[in-house]
């Protein structure tokens, strides 16, 4: 478990390096990432699913997110930025949620 947390520490500690590489701006949307995919960890691993949902909610969620990045690429940052880190933020939780709605629904049939 020591190297789990020693692989996670150092991680954590080269996302700024990254950030400040391309700037400075893209700090703050590399946190909004870096703390909704924790949070979506933690959540999912706390949740009583079975596997096949919390696969479908990983593969749904990370999916989302790369979707998102790809499409906010070409925006620029400074002047969306409050646009981009709510898409960062609400859209990969709107789906996470309308799937659990979806997989809710076709197990009552």
């Amino acid at each position: 478990m020591k190297n789990h947390k020693t692989t996670f520490l150092s991680i954590l500690l080269l996302i700024p390096a990254y950030a400040f590489a391309s700037g400075d701006q893209i700090l703050s949307s590399l946190l909004i990432i870096v703390t909704s995919v924790i949070v979506f960890s933690i959540l999912l691993i706390s949740l009583k699913f079975s596997r096949t949902r919390k696969l479908a909610f990983t593969i749904v969620y990370f999916s989302t997110l790369f979707f998102i990045l790809y499409w906010i690429s070409d925006i620029p940052y400074f002047k969306n930025m409050n646009t981009i880190n709510s898409c960062l933020t609400l859209i990969p939780i709107g789906t996470v949620i309308l799937t659990y709605l979806i997989l809710r629904i076709s197990t009552k049939k």
